[in-house]
C-alpha cells in the first residue's frame, strides 16, 4: 500500500514537469549555455548572458517547431468522433459568422454583474436532437408506451408500460454554439460555448448570456442554469451527435473496404467488363468483340 501511496506521489510531482515544453526548453538552454561557456571559456558576463540565453532558447523552440510540423504531418491523427463533429461545427461557425458581431458577455440579473468572456469569431446555431421531459406541477408526466401501430404495451403483470412524455422539438429549440479567443491572436486560447436560445440575448455586436458563471463539459461551455435544469439533456445531445458521427464514418470504412473487396475479385471485374463493353457498342454502334 506505501508503494502505491510513493507512485501516485512521483507521478504527481512529475506531471508538471512533463506538460511543460517552455520549462522543458528553458532548462535545456540554461545547460547548453552553462556547458558551452565552461568548455569555450565564455566571458560570463550579464548582457553576454542574457543575449546568448535568448538566442539558444529560440533556436530550440524552432528545432521543435519544425520537428512537431513534421510529425504531426507523416503521422495522420486517429479518428475521433468527437473531434470530428466538434471541428466540423468550429468550421461552419467560422464561415457563417455576422460581419458585425464582436464580443461576448456573462451577465447576472439586472446587469448588476457582468464580465467579458472573449471575441467571438465564430456563430452557428445547433438545433435540438434530444428531448426533455413535461413537468406539470413540479412533476414528471407519464404517458402509456405504445408499439409501432399504436397499440399498448403491457408488461408482464398485464398493466400498461409507463414512459415519461417528452417535450416536442420544434425549430426554435436549440443552442447558439460560440467560437471564441482571448488573448493575442497567435498565442490566444480558443473557447467553446453553447447556450440555450432562451439565455442568450439578441444577435448584434455584443451578445450577452444570462449567467454568471460557465460549466465545461465536452470541450465545451455551457452556462450553469442551463446545465442544472438540463444536464440529461446536454449529455444525451453531446451522445447522439457523437452516434451520428460515428455513423457516418462506419459508412465510410464499409463502403471503401467493400469497393476494395469487390475490385480484387475477378468475376465482378469480368461482369463489369462485360456490361462497359456492351454499353460502348450500344452508344457507338460498332462491333466490339465478347
Amino acid at each position: 500500500m506505501a508503494d502505491q501511496k510513493d507512485f501516485v506521489k512521483k507521478e504527481d510531482n512529475t506531471s508538471v514537469l512533463k506538460g511543460s515544453l517552455v520549462l522543458k526548453l528553458i532548462l535545456l538552454s540554461a545547460v547548453i549555455l552553462i556547458v558551452s561557456a565552461f568548455i569555450f571559456g565564455f566571458e560570463l558576463t550579464l548582457s553576454w548572458f542574457f543575449w546568448t540565453f535568448t538566442k539558444i532558447f529560440v533556436g530550440c523552440m524552432l528545432i521543435v517547431f519544425i520537428f512537431v510540423m513534421i510529425k504531426q504531418a507523416i503521422t495522420p491523427a486517429a479518428f475521433s468522433p468527437t473531434t470530428s463533429f466538434k471541428d466540423k461545427l468550429i468550421r461552419a461557425a467560422e464561415l457563417s459568422k455576422p460581419f458585425n458581431v464582436k464580443e461576448l458577455y456573462l451577465r447576472g440579473e439586472n446587469m448588476r454583474v457582468y464580465s467579458r468572456w472573449g471575441k467571438i469569431t465564430g456563430l452557428l446555431f445547433i438545433p435540438y436532437l434530444a428531448s426533455v421531459p413535461i413537468i406539470e406541477d413540479g412533476k414528471k408526466v407519464f404517458i402509456n408506451k405504445v408499439d409501432e401501430v399504436g397499440k399498448i404495451i403491457k408488461d408482464e403483470n398485464d398493466e400498461p408500460v409507463k414512459v415519461l412524455k417528452m417535450k416536442t422539438i420544434t425549430q426554435d429549440d436549440g443552442d447558439w454554439f460560440f467560437v471564441t479567443r482571448r488573448g493575442l491572436p497567435l498565442i490566444g486560447k480558443k473557447d467553446l460555448v453553447r447556450a440555450n436560445k432562451k439565455l442568450v440575448s439578441g444577435i448584434g455586436e455584443q451578445i450577452w448570456i444570462e449567467d454568471v458563471n460557465l460549466v465545461p463539459f465536452g470541450g465545451v461551455h455551457y452556462p450553469n442554469k442551463q446545465w442544472q435544469s438540463e444536464m440529461h439533456r446536454c449529455i444525451a445531445q453531446h451522445q447522439v451527435e457523437t452516434i451520428i458521427e460515428t455513423h457516418m464514418a462506419f459508412l465510410d470504412i464499409v463502403a471503401h473496404v467493400t469497393q476494395m473487396s469487390l475490385g480484387g475479385d475477378p468475376t465482378f471485374q469480368k461482369i463489369m467488363l462485360a456490361q462497359s463493353e456492351q454499353i460502348a457498342s450500344r452508344n457507338s454502334g460498332a462491333f466490339v468483340q465478347q
